[in-house]
């Protein structure tokens, strides 16, 4: 069944600019992220049950995706993994 929902874009203007453009485009444009090919993964909020979307470069092996939340090397997961967390279905464009 299809995630639906009031959604709300991501508070990081880059992301949001991202999905907004890989959305408009039919994923034309904004469809990757230091060259390398993005997927637009929907999830929703762990708090506010509100629909999100963020880009993620894509690891994908014989037609199955990793979700990675290496946060670039922080000490800390990215905002969205506790979102997967607390609600593991999404979906992906």
């Amino acid at each position: 069944m299809p995630l639906s929902g009031d959604y709300v874009p991501s508070s990081s203007q880059w992301v949001a600019e991202q999905v907004a453009a890989y959305e408009r485009s039919g994923g034309r444009e904004g469809n990757s992220q230091l060259g390398i090919p993005i997927i637009v993964v929907t999830c929703r909020g762990a708090s506010s049950g509100n629909i999100r979307k963020f880009a993620l470069m894509r690891v994908e092996h014989e037609g199955e995706y990793a979700l990675v939340a290496s946060n670039g090397g922080a000490e800390r997961h990215p905002a969205w993994y506790h979102n997967l967390v607390d609600e593991p279905l999404v979906e992906i464009q």
